[in-house]
């Protein structure tokens, strides 16, 4: 199986991976987004490594960790690697992807100008 070996500053993060299904590894920055606003959350730069089990539909992760100006992040694609234990599994919510693709799609019509009629609205 192929895999991601994740290093932060030459030490080992983890070790992610899935048989079936999608790992990733994102380095995101969020910096003064409405929500962080709203919410009076700073702004942060991290990286995460999580994915997709497709056998059990869980939404796997193995690391989140907070980034500094300096730090170095390595990912090395792997065979046959020895896969970290999971640190967090939750299972899919149909329910709130439905708010969340119901807000996605309210976001992006407000961005554009859009009046939606929702069916409860006619």
């Amino acid at each position: 199986m192929i895999a991601f070996k994740v290093l932060l500053n030459g030490s080992a993060v983890c070790t992610s991976g899935v048989e079936s299904g999608v790992a990733l590894v994102l380095i995101t920055r969020t910096a003064n987004t409405a929500w962080q606003r709203e919410k009076s959350l700073p702004s942060e730069t991290k990286v995460s490594v999580a994915g997709t089990d497709s056998d059990t539909g869980e939404h796997v992760e193995w690391a989140d960790c907070s980034l500094v100006p300096g730090d170095e992040v390595t990912i090395r694609v792997v065979q046959d690697a020895e896969i970290s234990p999971v640190t967090a599994r939750r299972q899919r919510d149909p329910s709130q992807e439905r708010d969340h693709q119901e807000r996605y799609v309210e976001n992006m019509a407000a961005q554009f100008g859009w009046k939606l009629i929702k069916p409860s609205e006619q």
